[in-house]
């Protein structure tokens, strides 16, 4: 099936920009800039002190101090100086806010701050801090639900180059979220990620081939294509669904041994479905030689997670 999980804000959002933003055409912070790419730290904190009412050297020192770049770390100061540079409209100082307030870092915990700052960002068409105004609407996280909202922002940040942003606008369309569901559009979105390496794209794609959701009809040597290139980057759905293929000689020629491997992966990468089954295959000697004992193991791990097949398995093979 279609893996629905968007990308989560607490997992993909973009870290702390240690990069030095180089807009500022006065000397002195040009000199600061080439300091710090130089790690002369020291000549680099100086000269941007001296520069207190210049936005951009009030971002880079907060750089310096949230890092510990050539200071000691701290936290207090970095938020002092993006607060005066996010203040003057620095769309980097106000980005590096919105991830303090969202992470409780230096500060409490505020998603409303983190939303407001983020969005202030995002006004300036700075792709990440738009993505994540669209995961913030759409979570409801320090505001209420809002798929249009999401949807919006997404389609900003998309059309500045954001893959992830790109990548829930598919499923956005795919689901009817936010936006009239348009299958035709989701796989147009999923096409062009899939085929500059994005893994789950890969996998997505291969799936809607599988079900038929592309001109209405199943495709599934182009399912097939799809999953390999996903299964080579280890993402364990494609793993399993291309195992299956295997199995049934679907899209590929039928190779119980090819299945069994691609099985083994998905089921090491803790996917249950690939546990339960590779213990089936283990039971049968399916691709493999039988081994009861290796079969136990794995409907173990199944079971664990709640596997019920697994459990009712276990039980039949210890009596």
């Amino acid at each position: 099936m279609i893996n629905k999980k968007l990308i989560l804000f607490t997992s993909l959002i973009i870290g702390l920009n240690s990069n030095i933003v180089s807009a500022a055409s006065d000397n002195s912070i040009q000199q600061a800039l080439d300091a710090i790419n130089s790690k002369d730290y020291a000549k680099a904190k100086s000269l941007l002190e001296k520069d207190s009412s210049n936005p951009v050297a009030q971002y880079n020192l907060g750089v310096m101090y949230e890092n510990g770049e050539g200071v000691t770390q701290d936290l207090n100061k970095a938020l002092e100086c993006y607060k005066k540079a996010a203040k003057a409209g620095n769309a980097s100082a106000q980005y590096n806010l919105a991830m303090m307030y969202a992470q409780g870092e230096g500060v409490p915990k505020d998603d409303a701050k983190a939303l407001n700052y983020f969005t202030m960002a995002a006004n300036q068409n700075m792709p990440e801090a738009q993505y994540n105004v669209g995961l913030f609407y759409l979570s409801g996280v320090g505001t209420k639900v809002d798929d249009t909202q999401a949807f919006n922002w997404f389609s900003k940040a998309s059309q500045n180059g954001n893959e992830d942003a790109s990548y829930n606008l598919a499923l956005m369309y795919l689901d009817g979220e936010g936006v009239t569901a348009d299958k035709a559009k989701a796989q147009e979105l999923f096409q062009g990620l899939a085929e500059k390496g994005y893994a789950e794209a890969q996998y997505n794609l291969g799936i809607m081939y599988l079900e038929g959701s592309v001109g209405d009809k199943e495709n599934p040597d182009e399912a097939a294509k799809w999953l390999e290139k996903a299964s080579q980057a280890n993402y364990s759905e494609a793993q399993y669904n291309l195992a299956l293929l295997y199995v049934d000689g679907k899209g590929v020629k039928k190779d119980e041994k090819t299945a069994f491997n691609l099985m083994s992966k998905a089921a090491n990468n803790n996917l249950v479905n690939a546990q339960y089954n590779l213990a089936m295959m283990y039971l049968n000697g399916l691709g493999t030689e039988k081994n009861k004992a290796e079969a136990k193991t794995w409907l173990e791990k199944a079971s664990k997670s709640g596997d019920l097949k697994a459990k009712e398995e276990l039980v039949k093979i210890m009596l």
